[in-house]
């Protein structure tokens, strides 16, 4: 659950980041946590969705949407079967089976990937890179639930930082088969289009022309 709150922006804070302000100012945890929610379509300056990089205004009314305190998530391990590619003293490579959530939430408290990895692991060899909380160990990043394919999975911090740092300057290719409806009238091309949460659905994400919408390429190539 969510409610939305509001602030109302001073003369001392007048030209400020939107994402800066947010924090300093207590709205969220942290600048991050503050630039997480403006992307997410979840802050409004003035009843419009802006960039996190947008200067406020005195007088500006900026509504912002906070989760209610979760519920806490107990993380064990649980005996789930791991189909594991590659494994060294650092990181695994896994392929991930349809059905599988990556990390532990309230709505989907066990049965996940994290569960598995620390019944394959042990909790102590896995890295706690993505906050202080157990529900993150060893993800470095995410596959869907319906989705399979490889992953990795890093098990010291070292290989965990090394490893987003690459995912995130796109050193890492990630190639995908996927099951298309319809005719594809191209054999080869490219899909350039912003995607951000979706004004819909939450829990999607939409292609959407809006400040805060991510660039997203992929190109692709009909196999059959």
């Amino acid at each position: 659950m969510s409610r939305s709150l509001c602030h109302i922006v001073t003369t001392e804070d007048a030209g400020s980041r939107l994402d800066a302000l947010c924090a300093a100012r207590g709205l969220y945890a942290s600048r991050s946590a503050a630039a997480r929610a403006i992307e997410e379509g979840r802050v409004f300056v003035n009843g419009a969705t802006v960039s996190k990089k947008h200067p406020v205004a005195a007088g500006d009314t900026i509504v912002y949407e906070v989760d209610d305190e979760p519920e806490s998530v107990v993380v064990y391990g649980e005996p789930i079967d791991l189909d594991v590619r590659f494994e060294d003293e650092d990181m695994l490579v896994l392929s991930k089976q349809i059905g599988l959530v990556c990390h532990p939430s309230v709505d989907h408290a066990h049965g996940t990937l994290v569960n598995a990895l620390i019944w394959h692991c042990g909790e102590e060899n896995l890295c706690n890179v993505q906050g202080e909380e157990a529900d993150r160990l060893g993800i470095v990043h995410r596959l869907d639930r319906d989705t399979s394919g490889l992953m990795l999975a890093a098990k010291t911090d070292e290989a965990g930082r090394e490893l987003m740092a690459q995912i995130q300057d796109r050193a890492v290719d990630r190639h995908y088969i996927a099951l298309v409806h319809g005719i594809m009238a191209h054999d080869t091309g490219m899909i350039d289009a912003p995607i951000a949460r979706s004004a819909d659905e939450r829990c999607r994400m939409a292609v959407r022309d809006v400040p805060s919408a991510r660039e997203a390429i992929t190109t692709f190539r009909v196999l059959e």
